[in-house]
């Protein structure tokens, strides 16, 4: 691997210095780049989004969340030379989810992720993110388009650089249409349309599953299965999928990956 994560992480807080420095105010203060969420080298499944979320950073009031609360290395933390505060950053990462994980957001996908057998509480999952490694406020939705073009720039490269690292990776999934299309639009992936096997689903609820799937050719060699699935499987408006519905997705999903492989 000709990066390892220390220098990929000073290269991405050196870019969040220049950013901030253009006057661009919608990256968090006080915040670092979020490489991966997670024991990224030990998880079996990892899940893609578009950026961190500035609740990663800042509390309700939109202010620095206190030292006690924290759930990354904060700028304001660094008291070393910057291979020292990269170890610092990195392993705030790995023990996101022993920590003060974001719950509201990370707790449906744990759902699903128990349905193959996973878990980002047991180290056998961990997340990151397409579109920006930086925790903005507003949300990325809410971005304008030169913020947002500017914010992407090194995206998919680092999301390429970071996978190299997930070593026992089995599954990929990709959450939200925007990630999928960055994916898409970026690396020339094609998802096509999961078939009709969760029909069962919409007779219970009143929606249609939105499931792609895709396959990921890293430089190592590996294939790993790509699959696009979109927010609203977290169920409609009073009619929200229960954790049990969310496993079975994932037991779906399984099965067609086990029966790609044969």
């Amino acid at each position: 691997m000709s990066e390892s994560l220390e220098q990929l992480f000073l290269a991405r807080l050196d870019d969040m210095h220049a950013i901030r420095r253009q006057g661009v105010a919608a990256v968090c203060e006080d915040s670092t780049p979020v490489l991966f969420f997670g024991e990224l080298s030990n998880a079996r499944t990892i899940t893609i989004g578009i950026n961190p979320s500035w609740h990663e950073f800042w509390g309700k009031d939109h202010k620095p969340l206190p030292p006690t609360k924290r759930r990354f290395a904060h700028q304001s933390d660094f008291c070393g030379d910057d291979a020292s505060n990269a170890r610092v950053a990195l392993d705030g990462m790995r023990r996101y989810f022993q920590s003060n994980p974001y719950r509201a957001w990370f707790g449906w996908l744990e759902a699903l992720l128990n349905g193959f057998g996973d878990s980002y509480y047991a180290g056998t999952a961990a997340h990151t993110d397409v579109m920006s490694c930086f925790a903005t406020s507003p949300a990325w939705s809410k971005l304008g388009e030169a913020v947002s073009i500017r914010l992407a720039a090194s995206g998919y490269e680092t999301l390429a650089a970071v996978l190299l690292y997930a070593r026992h990776a089995e599954r990929i999934i990709v959450v939200g249409k925007t990630a999928r299309e960055a994916l898409e639009k970026q690396a020339g992936f094609l998802f096509l349309p999961v078939s009709t096997e969760l029909d069962h689903l919409p007779k219970m609820k009143g929606w249609t599953p939105a499931l792609r799937q895709s396959t990921w050719r890293l430089p190592d060699g590996r294939a790993l299965p790509l699959f696009g699935l979109k927010p609203y499987l977290r169920g409609t408006p009073g009619a929200p999928l229960s954790h049990a519905e969310l496993r079975s997705v994932a037991a779906l999903l399984e099965d067609r990956r086990m029966r790609r492989a044969s």
